[in-house]
């Protein structure tokens, strides 16, 4: 049978050995109950101790942890360490949200872009900054908004009812001018913004200057009646210039 080794007074690591645990592990183990340098005070397996397994309380893994304390991801800013969730060992943050609200998330989440938002900040804010009032795009922008988020603006139905999102970056009107002037550049006569898959949202690649005739071939039709339904397929087959189907495009909001 091996001696006992004692280990009071011995300093692993960050911890200090104070006495022998009067407890044992779960196959009958020593253990030593030990103070780390931060304060806390751990009981920690003998072969734990030796083999350099357990170097601290745990706090050890929190100063190697990446320190995420004024980082900004989307919306949210990191104010400082929050305790971590029961059964998992990520670290995570409080974060402060443009909407006021504070929520702790992942630090995982905050680096891969999974988290931008406190998440109940649904709707967008309206405040510019100076600089990007008169942007001739603000009208389309605002119009977004309001018909996707505002339950009661008329046009509402037929997009935020039905899960159409505008991209969470352009929640920041500053970011939304910035691609379009990018990507799509200057909006040509005669045409204005259109989604190409209409089930999708006004997020990138999804968006496309395009005129009217353009637009109307790319409706959804499924709320339409029959009738309704064969004059809009007139117009597109034969791109009949009629009263009666441009009544009815305009007045519909096909156009």
């Amino acid at each position: 049978m091996s001696l006992k080794i004692n280990r009071v007074g011995n300093r692993y690591g960050k911890l200090l050995v104070i006495r022998e645990d009067c407890n044992r592990g779960g196959r009958g183990q020593i253990k030593w109950v030990c103070k780390c340098d931060c304060g806390t005070t751990s009981s920690v397996l003998a072969d734990n101790l030796r083999t350099g397994t357990t170097r601290s309380c745990g706090c050890l893994r929190f100063e190697q942890t990446i320190n995420e304390i004024g980082n900004v991801y989307g919306k949210l800013e990191v104010l400082g360490r929050a305790k971590n969730q029961s059964g998992t060992r990520s670290a995570y943050w409080l974060c402060y949200c443009d909407c006021g609200k504070e929520k702790v998330i992942n630090g995982k989440s905050l680096r891969s872009g999974e988290s931008k938002s406190c998440g109940h900040c649904s709707r967008p804010s309206l405040v510019l900054r100076s600089g990007f009032s008169s942007h001739y795009l603000y009208h389309t922008w605002s119009s977004i908004v309001a018909r996707c988020y505002n339950e009661n603006n008329p046009d509402y139905c037929s997009y935020g009812k039905l899960g159409i999102k505008l991209y969470e970056d352009w929640h920041v009107p500053e970011n939304f001018f910035r691609w379009m002037d990018t990507n799509l550049g200057p909006r040509p006569e005669g045409c204005s913004l259109d989604r190409i898959n209409v089930y999708g949202g006004y997020e990138p690649g999804n968006l496309r200057w395009a005129d009217s005739l353009t637009q109307v071939n790319n409706r959804r039709l499924v709320l339409l009646s029959e009738e309704e339904y064969g004059f809009i397929m007139e117009r597109r087959k034969n791109t009949i210039e009629s009263p009666a189907v441009e009544n009815l495009v305009v007045n519909m909001g096909y156009l």
